[in-house]
């Protein structure tokens, strides 16, 4: 196999055209990862709505946190109604399971309902019988 030209192409050195190409494309490439990673110029209207978007985050953020705090608070007092009343209700309990000696009953007072008084429309009123009578709501039988 003498005299013959091998198949294979020797390692070829980089043409100025290429490397102009390779350097141009690197350059683009970096141009673009520029563009796109640093922030471009913001208009005054655009940084304000920026600056309110920021600021209504802050309002929501520190309303969240009252409202966790309010949280707390009420689960804080709700532990502490539990134990008043699991307190309470022991003490009910003992009661029950041992009750004092029976006091006195309070006696009730019985008040009696005001006297109706029949009113007619566009007639007259006689007070003294309705005064002078007894209520139906009285009892008939004599007080002492």
């Amino acid at each position: 196999m003498t005299g013959l030209t091998p198949t294979t192409t020797p390692p070829s050195t980089p043409t100025k055209k290429s490397l102009a190409e390779a350097r141009r494309n690197a350059a683009i490439k970096k141009a673009f990862e520029d563009l796109v990673m640093t922030p471009s110029c913001l208009t005054h209207q655009e940084h304000v709505e920026r600056v309110q978007q920021l600021q209504e985050v802050t309002k929501h953020a520190t309303a969240l946190q009252e409202l966790e705090e309010a949280r707390a608070k009420a689960q804080y007092r709700l532990e502490d109604v539990e134990e008043d009343l699991e307190e309470a209700f022991g003490k009910a309990s003992a009661t029950i399971g041992n009750p004092p000696s029976s006091p006195a009953k309070a006696e009730r007072v019985r008040e009696e309902p005001p006297q109706a008084i029949p009113i007619v429309s566009g007639g007259c009123v006689d007070l003294s019988a309705i005064l002078s009578a007894p209520s139906p709501f009285q009892s008939t039988r004599k007080r002492n």
